[in-house]
């Protein structure tokens, strides 16, 4: 009986999480739409503002939560597991209620300082208020983002999804026509109210998993503190590993050299958020084998690598040959100076996926000092590369950086991996090696049909026709396995259609 209780919950968690990471697609594919109209209606200063609203989120939040969130991610399920609830109740709320007051203080700060931080972003003093908007936003955004890692800790996927499209989907449906009525502040306004009451309704739903009381007990918070110290400093350099690039394009350069490599970072950042669900549910099932056998590590690294590094990689290479023909979707001729650092970014993303399976096996498994290791080098190398080419080379510079840093960071954090699970430890890339050589040759002949036509629709129709030759050919090719997994992890197993057109090309399927 146990048992069948045991593979029921399985089989749960393992639906709920597929289910993230198809609602982090439906946000992807949303986004790509709604960026489109924020790019033919907003300003190049307008954007410049949603870039800055990001470097406070990211940089701001990173110094406000003190690594208390990053350390519930990886104790909370332990606890959980041993029945210890309240404890991990406790820890959450706490982890919750010193990152928002963390935040407010940032937020304060930002305030005080507005004047100048106005003359380095904007190259005038008369957009104060901007700034002020800008961290408001980062307490309600440390908020939501707060609550999010919390059902990240509970295993509840099914929230997170629920969050996501909240958050992701109907607020910005509702801040846009605000944006038409109202500006730029109606909009920021918006999304502060709207995140602050998603975040409410979250807590009064899991007020029972999420004990408020824990924020009271300060000698317990400090304890944790200490505790968390080493993943504050791997959350503040993470944050400089993703930032660094934007905040020295901000610096350096006039508000529309930052609208543009912000339009630009946006498609890498949409590839990013695809990553994020697809590991994040490894997070959870990592972290709870600590103090397990290293033979379960590596077993359960290898299954993940078979399969994480050809979707993290194939899909930029699909995209490369559409990065001219995606600039003039958005804004026209606006951004297509940006073109070349989007061909380098789509680089830097698919590095990424390397980077981000090796970090959430470090972040679950090995010592926090472990993942400060990790992202100390890459944000020192992300920062000094952004300084120097950003300045250099302007916007192309600041892509450039991040595509060379990433390609340092796949290689160190897996040395880092490999230190402390030296027995064994190795990537699947059977997949990808029986993909790869498909998806390149389908990419390249795309870029040779530009050569031919330049219109948007007929490379499109172009690579749309490539692509379905290059799934043919995969579907023909795989196994069993690999060709169910895949169907599955994208819910395209459940298409009648999609059934139907894979038995018709593979009839043993």
């Amino acid at each position: 009986m146990a048992q069948d209780k045991d593979g029921a919950a399985s089989t749960r968690a393992g639906r709920d999480s597929l289910k993230l990471v198809s609602t982090q697609t439906i946000i992807a594919v949303f986004g790509i739409f709604y960026f489109a109209l924020v790019t033919r209606v907003f300003s190049k200063v307008d954007i410049s503002v949603l870039a800055i609203v990001t470097l406070f989120n990211s940089i701001g939040g990173s110094i406000a939560g003190l690594g208390l969130t990053t350390l519930a991610i990886q104790r909370v399920p332990s606890l959980m597991a041993a029945g210890r609830h309240t404890e991990a109740a406790r820890m959450l709320a706490t982890s919750i209620a010193w990152s928002v007051a963390g935040a407010i203080a940032m937020a304060g700060g930002i305030a005080l300082a507005s004047r100048p931080l106005s003359g380095i972003f904007f190259k005038t003093t008369d957009a104060s208020g901007l700034i002020i908007a800008s961290g408001l936003l980062l307490v309600t955004y440390k908020a939501f983002e707060s609550v999010n890692v919390s059902m990240l800790a509970l295993d509840d996927f099914r929230s997170i999804s629920l969050m996501r499209l909240l958050n992701d989907i109907a607020l910005r449906a509702i801040a846009f026509p605000a944006y038409l009525f109202g500006g730029i502040f109606a909009y920021m306004i918006t999304m502060a109210i709207g995140q602050v009451l998603i975040s409410a309704i979250m807590l009064c739903l899991k007020r029972k998993q999420i004990i408020i009381a824990g924020f009271s007990n300060l000698k317990q918070t400090l304890a944790l503190i200490r505790e968390s110290l080493p993943f504050y400093g791997y959350s503040f350099f993470r944050s400089a590993t993703a930032q660094a690039d934007s905040l020295l394009i901000g610096i350096l350069l006039q508000p529309e050299g930052l609208a543009t490599y912000y339009v630009i970072r946006r498609f890498f950042d949409y590839i990013i958020i695809f990553y994020d669900a697809m590991l994040t549910p490894l997070l959870p099932k990592v972290a709870a084998k600590r103090g397990a056998s290293g033979s379960e590590v590596l077993t359960a690294f290898r299954q993940s690598s078979r399969y994480a590094l050809p979707i993290c990689i194939i899909l930029p290479i699909l995209l490369l040959p559409l990065s001219k023909q995606i600039l003039f979707v958005y804004g026209g001729t606006k951004f297509i100076s940006g073109l070349p650092g989007l061909i380098l970014l789509f680089a830097a993303a698919a590095l990424y996926g390397v980077f981000g399976l090796h970090s959430s096996f470090i972040l679950a498994t090995l010592r926090p000092v472990d993942a400060l290791a990790n992202d100390l080098i890459i944000g020192s190398v992300n920062s000094g590369l952004s300084f120097f080419l950003a300045a250099t080379y302007g916007v192309t510079g600041g892509a450039g950086a991040k595509a060379i840093a990433m390609a340092i960071a796949s290689i160190s954090s897996f040395q880092i991996l490999k230190k402390q699970i030296p027995i064994g430890l190795h990537h699947d890339w059977g997949v990808f090696k029986h993909f790869f050589p498909v998806f390149v040759a389908g990419s390249l002949a795309v870029i040779f049909a530009q050569l031919w036509t330049h219109r948007f629709p007929g490379v499109c129709l172009v690579w749309t026709g490539i692509l379905m030759i290059t799934c043919t050919w995969v579907v023909r090719v795989s196994n069993s396995n690999d060709l169910n997994f895949l169907l599955s992890s994208l819910h395209l197993d459940r298409c009648t259609l999609v059934r139907r057109v894979v038995k018709f090309i593979r009839p043993a399927a």
